[in-house]
């Protein structure tokens, strides 16, 4: 969107000016707290006798996102969650009043009502801010959560539930987290990065044969469905076989934060974390790009 681009890149600098002049000494710290009612495993096994077609027409596929509520095809999640709500929280060194704090949770997204942009990223930032006061700023990233949602698909469909309802839920654990959390001026700092070039897996002659015609009768529409959006992604891949992707690991204390350009599964940042060398870690996916998903 060059429109889009075009607005955003000043904003951002502009954004960074307005921060760098507002600087002041300030303390961090740092609190993970369980938050497993909010997120559930999205994609979930389906009997061995109820296989559905993928998108190429074969009955293929075992696995599936959003099955529905109670549904008797399938037999369970096809994977862990990650239930940690991490929150980041500075405050000015000299008078402790809070300058900011960052939520990070791995799950999707709310993804109804009004306003549906900031979906309940905004609204849980907004609430963060309101109970901090003092002109702090909330933030709210995306953990690690390809495979993870809020709907639990082995329960009836909670009709209650609205995207502000669920972010006041999560609201009410971050605030009340916040408030046990230490503060500390005399923490080190370090950031490292890396690029990481990859092939992708491409289609196969087979798969080019079957996207032509789709693409060639679509010519320059928009794909309408399943079907065009993969023949369409066929072409794309076979002229784009490599990628680079910006992998980043920041440390403050004994915090870890990991930058992923990727959607991945809850494991993969489960497996993050039991591997840091870190007391506490947690992930952001896609940071620094949109590199598609990476199943386990």
């Amino acid at each position: 969107d060059e429109t889009y681009t075009a607005q955003m890149i000043p904003q951002v600098a502009e954004a960074i000016i307005n921060a760098h002049t507002a600087l002041v000494p300030a303390k961090a710290g740092w609190a993970q707290v369980d938050a497993h009612a909010f997120t559930n495993c999205r994609r979930w096994i389906r009997r061995s006798d109820k296989m559905i077609a993928d998108p190429f027409g074969q009955v293929s596929v075992r696995a599936n996102m959003h099955p529905g509520y109670e549904n008797p095809d399938i037999v369970g999640p096809s994977g862990p969650t990650d239930p940690e709500l991490s929150l980041l929280s500075l405050v000015r060194a000299d008078d402790d009043k809070p300058i900011a704090m960052m939520a990070n949770f791995s799950m999707h997204y709310f993804g109804a009502g009004p306003g549906f942009s900031a979906d309940y990223y905004g609204e849980l930032a907004g609430m963060i801010e309101k109970s901090l006061g003092s002109n702090a700023v909330g933030i709210v990233s995306q953990g690690t959560s390809g495979d993870l949602h809020y709907m639990d698909y082995s329960r009836a469909k909670d009709a209650d539930l609205t995207r502000t309802k669920y972010a006041a839920g999560l609201a009410d654990i971050a605030i009340q987290a916040g408030k046990s959390i230490t503060h500390r001026s005399d923490l080190s700092l370090a950031m490292a990065g890396a690029k990481l070039p990859l092939g992708r897996r491409l289609p196969s002659g087979e798969r080019l044969a079957w996207a032509a015609p789709l693409n060639a009768a679509r010519g320059d529409a928009v794909p309408k469905n399943k079907e065009e959006v993969y023949a369409e992604q066929a072409e794309w891949i076979h002229a784009n076989p490599k990628t680079e992707l910006v992998l980043q690991a920041i440390r403050l204390g004994e915090l870890a934060i990991t930058a992923i350009p990727n959607e991945v599964y809850g494991i993969t940042g489960l497996k993050l974390k039991a591997q840091s060398p870190l007391t506490a870690t947690f992930n952001i996916e896609l940071a620094n790009g949109a590199e598609g998903y990476i199943p386990p």
